[in-house]
């Protein structure tokens, strides 16, 4: 696969996170501002979302939530559709809604954070990838901050099932307090739907 595969994370939530400061910077977060949300990794990792609004209390018939996929030049592949997308939680502050989307693109180094260089070589299609278990020194952090590419729909879901576990582990529940939480039950991670990506 030649073209670069750009994958974008949505935290389907269940509550509203008290954020109001801008964070530190980062390798994984070289643009802080306020309203990130920054979730722990592995191996002192950090996944780093952000806040997008979706306006309108309603849900149905709202013509703010409507929006148009496809192109109408597009022929019988790529018509136009109109669809509503929702947000994933209500924010207690207004009638909008929101969904939390992946500020940047996963990179290498996250992916292997969470399910380690051998994962990495086997999921991915690139060369380079096989060797990332050898790298040191500058090339490793080089490589850390390349976004993920050439792996399948499959290993994102699996690094998404993993870096869930990761973050509900009973014997540590200090991970999960990093989760927003409403009536304390936490959010988790899943990939955005097509709606919530051309709406963001």
């Amino acid at each position: 696969m030649k073209s670069r595969l750009i994958w974008f994370l949505c935290l389907l939530l269940v509550g509203w996170p008290a954020w109001a400061d801008v964070p530190a910077r980062s390798s994984y977060n070289p643009q802080p501002q306020a309203g990130d949300l920054v979730l722990p990794m592995p191996q002192g990792a950090e996944l780093v979302l952000r806040p997008i609004t979706v306006p309108g209390a309603g849900f149905w018939g709202s013509r703010e939530r409507v929006i148009q996929l496809g192109d109408a030049g597009g022929g019988a592949f790529e018509g136009v559709q109109r669809s509503l997308v929702s947000g994933s939680f209500q924010d207690p502050q207004s009638a909008d809604w929101t969904i939390w989307l992946a500020k940047y693109e996963l990179t290498k180094g996250q992916f292997v954070a969470v399910m380690g260089a051998d994962a990495l070589a086997a999921a991915s299609g690139n060369p380079a990838d096989q060797n990332y278990a050898q790298l040191q020194g500058r090339a490793l952090r080089q490589a850390q901050v390349m976004p993920l590419a050439w792996v399948s729909h499959q290993a994102i879901e699996d690094f998404l099932r993993s870096y869930n576990l990761w973050l509900f582990d009973p014997q540590h529940p200090q991970r999960r307090q990093a989760l927003p939480m409403v009536d304390q039950v936490p959010g988790f991670l899943r990939l955005a739907t097509e709606e919530e990506w051309e709406y963001a």
